[in-house]
């Protein structure tokens, strides 16, 4: 809306008139030692380039419910709409390049009946790091929880994140896992895609349309990128209100989960060995990735991993997997050494990969003061508890309003799971502008039974 005033008003100036300046993000570009380049022009974001009926996402209310059992997701207890559903393919930008993406969304099926509601965006955690794994191209496995919401009133929208493209032509990239830019970019261009779709005579002119009102909600890996896209937010879209944002199992400081994940074996480990990977191609390949991941028998993983990660949405599977058991057979000795001990300097490019995701303290400014639900699993081997109690006691210090809980004995799946209804129970007091209980105290409490907090 903010760019066709832009357009109208530019139209009826003056050569001079300042309203023919486009909008342009004022936050700088990250690149790591990579290409520069600045923010694509904006005139395009979120053009609908295709989009077509998920029908077997289009459900009425009972088959609602049944999907809620059948998922082990019963998240809400009254269905009072149905929903209808669709893939998209969008334009979004990657490196200064315009490129295009993927996503789903739902609307609630009121019958032709008018409605302006507000929007939930659902980041989905992490399914892969490929096209194939898009959770657009796997039918109703990852739109629970989109469908639900829809089901209430709300449209939501479920950006598959780029280097996943559900539908259309591949996305020729690796999806750049646990990367700030792209994964808050793309998510954001995906909302605008669902303006143009819900409003715009070529869409399927439902009658829904959003209200400008939104709330982030994302698990694990969509943890990370839910506290992403609202940092970017204010300065990428800012004529949208963020009402709150549910960050469940996230990664939030990404430079002290690595000194974690190099110093005790375990999913960190693995996990930080993905981003690496993953960044070291989004960022242009600074460097040689064999400076921090070692290149020897049985796996050459500096020189297969990623391959390994394009060819399979479970790719832990390969030959030889099952004899890295230990930090040393992952990274080599130099980079290890550097991690533990802090020297950051002797760790670029890849330290600068963990500074750009690492949401403490972070170069772009936080501007939003939307109310955070951050929770917490006190068993989680891949975003370290520790790790995360103390990340959210940085981001209360920084003025951020969290809502913490953490979740007694959870492993990393439990404590999204035994959550799942207080999760959906906060995000409509949110959307509905019901008073926030905690008010976002910024008390990082003792670890507590989650499987209690709906009694």
């Amino acid at each position: 809306m903010r760019l066709l005033l832009l357009f109208l008003v530019a139209c009826t100036g003056g050569a001079d008139d300042p309203s023919d300046e486009v909008f342009v993000p004022s936050i700088p570009t990250s690149n790591c030692g990579g290409p520069v380049y600045d923010w694509a022009p904006m005139d395009r974001m979120g053009e609908v380039v295709y989009w077509e009926p998920m029908l077997e996402a289009s459900i009425q209310p009972v088959g609602i419910e049944a999907l809620q059992q059948s998922a082990g997701m019963e998240l809400v207890e009254e269905v009072p709409y149905g929903t209808k559903a669709y893939r998209y393919r969008y334009v979004t930008q990657d490196r200064g390049e315009v490129v295009e993406a993927t996503g789903m969304v739902a609307f609630p099926d009121t019958q032709g009946e008018p409605l302006q509601t507000k929007t939930v965006l659902w980041l989905h955690p992490t399914v892969g790091f490929s096209d194939e794994c898009a959770p657009s191209a796997n039918g109703l496995e990852h739109a629970v929880p989109m469908l639900v919401g829809a089901s209430q009133g709300y449209i939501v929208v479920a950006p598959d994140y780029l280097g996943m493209a559900g539908l259309g032509e591949p996305s020729g990239m690796l999806h750049p896992y646990v990367v700030a830019e792209p994964t808050a970019i793309a998510s954001l261009d995906a909302y605008r895609g669902m303006v143009e779709l819900a409003t715009g005579t070529s869409g399927p002119q439902l009658g829904v349309e959003p209200n400008g009102e939104m709330v982030i909600w994302g698990i694990s890996e969509g943890g990370f990128a839910s506290l992403w896209t609202d940092r970017y937010q204010p300065h990428y879209l800012p004529d949208v209100n963020v009402q709150g944002v549910a960050a469940i199992i996230p990664a939030s400081d990404i430079r002290a989960l690595a000194q974690h994940g190099l110093s005790t074996f375990g999913d960190t480990t693995w996990g930080i060995l993905a981003m690496f990977t993953t960044a070291h191609a989004w960022f242009g390949r600074p460097g040689e990735l064999s400076d921090a991941l070692t290149d020897e028998e049985p796996a050459y993983l500096a020189s297969s991993l990623e391959d390994l990660l394009a060819s399979d949405c479970s790719p832990t599977g390969f030959e030889g997997a099952d004899s890295l058991n230990a930090i040393e057979d992952l990274y080599t000795a130099s980079f290890v050494e550097a991690v533990q001990s802090g020297d950051w300097q002797a760790a670029d490019p890849f330290s600068c990969y963990l500074d750009a995701a690492t949401l403490q303290g972070s170069a772009i400014p936080r501007e939003s003061s939307s109310p955070v639900l951050f929770v917490v699993a006190e068993e989680d081997e891949l975003a370290y508890a520790g790790t995360e109690r103390e990340g959210a006691r940085k981001l209360c210090e920084e003025g951020q309003p969290i809502e913490y809980i953490e979740c007694d004995g959870a492993d990393h799946v439990d404590g999204a799971v035994e959550t799942l209804r207080y999760q959906w129970n906060w995000i409509a007091r949110r959307l509905e502008g019901e008073p926030w209980l905690d008010g976002g105290s910024c008390q990082i409490g003792a670890p507590m039974d989650c499987e209690t907090l709906m009694d």
